[in-house]
Parts: C-alpha cells; structure tokens; sequence
C-alpha cells in the first residue's frame, strides 16, 4: 500500500509539473519557483518553514531539496535560519507524532520493544543521556550547513 502511495504522489507532482509548463528543465524550474517566492511575499518563508518542516517529520523522500532550494531562493543566511526552524520544529512534529501512535497503538509499543535497533539506540541514550542526542542533532546542522555553504 506505501508503495502505491509513493507512486501516486511521484505522478501528481510529475502531472502538476507538466501542466504548468516547466518540463523538466531545471532554469525553468527555478524561475517558477523564484515567481513563486516572489508572488508570496513576506510569506514565503514561513510557508517554506511549514512545508519543509512536514516533509521532515514524515520522512518524505527528497526532503534534502528543500535545503538547496532555500539557498537558491533566500540566499545563505536566510537559508540557514529557515533549514534550521524547519528541523527543530520537524524533531518536535516527530517526537509528538511517535508519542501519539505509540500511546494509542499497542501494536507499535510491542513492535518497539521487541525490535534489536531500538533497544540498542534506547541504551545507548540511557547511558551516553544528552551527548549522544546532541551528537545526532549536530550530525544533521552541520551537513545542512555545508549543504547550504556549498550551493
């Protein structure tokens, strides 16, 4: 079913690209999404924010272009802020949404509990506490920040 899913979404947006004329040449593309920016204003940074914030906290496949196209279309700095809101606030959707299945669904805190990996990660926090959450956050800001740096 989650392939089908992926499949259906992959069209719709290969289906939205073509009727609007961009093809698949990347200058077109960019300049529609630079009118897109312009034509939001002063919203097109939170609306950035918000989108980029849903594409990582469900792990949607190519949440990564997000972060090249906030270079492309904010610049560095603004960029930076807006990749880094987009993952603070996609880390706490994330916490609120597994706190949310996995105290509704006793299925997924059985699943939990009985799956290797999550044991091992579930000690390793229990013993190492805040430097190995913090070393997990900084992993992802600095490939953001060379990922920005290098657009």
């Amino acid at each position: 079913m989650k392939k089908w899913i992926l499949i259906a979404a992959t069209v719709a947006i290969i289906a939205v690209i073509a009727r609007q004329g961009t093809g698949w040449s990347k200058e077109a593309a960019l300049e529609a999404l630079k009118e897109w920016s312009d034509r939001l204003g002063i919203w097109a940074i939170p609306t950035y924010v918000a989108v980029h914030t849903v594409t990582l906290a469900l792990c949607l496949p190519h949440a990564v272009f997000f972060e090249a196209g906030a270079s492309i279309l904010f610049g560095f700095l603004p960029a930076l802020l807006c990749v880094f809101s987009a993952k603070v606030l996609a880390a706490s959707f994330s916490f609120w949404i597994g706190r949310f299945v996995f105290k509704s669904s006793s299925k997924a805190t059985a699943w939990a509990h009985n799956n290797k990996y999550f044991n091992i990660l579930s000690r390793g926090v229990e013993r190492d506490g805040w430097k190995f959450v913090l070393l997990a956050r900084m992993h992802l800001w600095v490939a953001s920040l060379v990922w920005l740096w290098l657009q």
